[in-house]
């Protein structure tokens, strides 16, 4: 279980990070269902992961201006399976995001990435401790938008929402509790929730260089309404990085009846080991 967290940061692992900065690779991961709410990690058995996607984003000299390469999938069309991605398909995706960031100098992104996408990975391949020390890397040098706009705001936002009010013509295709049962009905459909995944890490970029292009958040609300949330720092700091963005301090959130703990979102990754039954936010 993880304990509810005060509003200070939490004591992360310190990494040297000299590699250059030019871009991201946008990150989304299809499963079989969500985390349970209390789920455990490193004891209770994580989403099966059907498949992922990936786009790279390099900088250009524009504000929030970025050359993409097509999006891929994994695995793909010609050899995706009902099994969806093997422990082995898994330990790829880490790989290639490894070279990515500390080679090429592209950081993972991802919507909720630290909540969800990096946890489940991590979970899949927590018996390998290379690999599980390198996801946990990749997490604090990762771009989560929704985790940056949580520790200023109090309450996450979801990526459609925000895609609403700052792309003109993107939104989400369909929904992700849709994907389990089109992902066992055959061949076809599988390569639907393929080109599902794709288009979300698509919509991700997009999303992300309109946030930081503006230096700001915008979303439609549950009413309909259209909000807005400049921040501070601008385009570098709604893209800030996991790391950067949990030192931020708590916003005030006592106009909220059951306020979301941060624990929620970072807890897996300060626990120091993978299994136990207890994950505690150092205070």
């Amino acid at each position: 279980m993880c304990s509810a967290d005060r509003g200070k940061s939490v004591s992360l692992p310190r990494i040297a990070n000299t590699h250059m900065d030019s871009g991201y690779v946008s990150l989304d991961i299809e499963t079989d269902s969500l985390l349970p709410p209390r789920f455990v990690d490193g004891l209770d058995a994580p989403p099966v992961v059907y498949c992922a996607a990936t786009l790279e984003m390099r900088r250009t000299d524009l504000p929030g201006g970025y050359t993409l390469t097509p999006a891929r999938a994994w695995p793909s069309a010609e050899t995706v399976t009902e099994a969806g991605m093997t422990p082995r398909g898994i330990g790829e995706l880490v790989d290639y995001l490894w070279e990515a960031w500390t080679v090429r100098g592209l950081r993972p992104l991802a919507w909720n990435g630290l909540g969800f996408d990096m946890r489940v990975i991590a979970a899949h391949i927590r018996d390998d401790p290379q690999a599980l020390d390198r996801v946990r890397r990749l997490t604090l040098s990762m771009c989560d938008p929704m985790f940056t706009f949580f520790v200023h705001k109090g309450f996450p936002v979801g990526l459609n929402a925000v895609a609403r009010a700052v792309t003109a013509h993107m939104g989400k295709s369909g929904h992700g509790s849709e994907v389990h049962e089109k992902w066992h009905t055959g061949h076809r459909a599988r390569v639907g929730v393929l080109a599902y995944c794709c288009r979300d890490v698509e919509l991700t970029a997009a999303v992300a260089s309109s946030i930081e292009r503006d230096g700001e958040f915008r979303w439609v609300t549950k009413a309909g309404k259209r909000a807005r949330f400049k921040h501070p720092a601008g385009g570098h700091g709604v893209m800030a990085t996991v790391e950067a963005a949990d030192k931020v301090p708590r916003p005030d959130t006592s106009w909220m009846t059951t306020p979301i703990p941060k624990s929620d979102f970072i807890a897996w990754l300060v626990h120091p080991h993978p299994g136990g039954t207890t994950l505690t936010v150092p205070r």
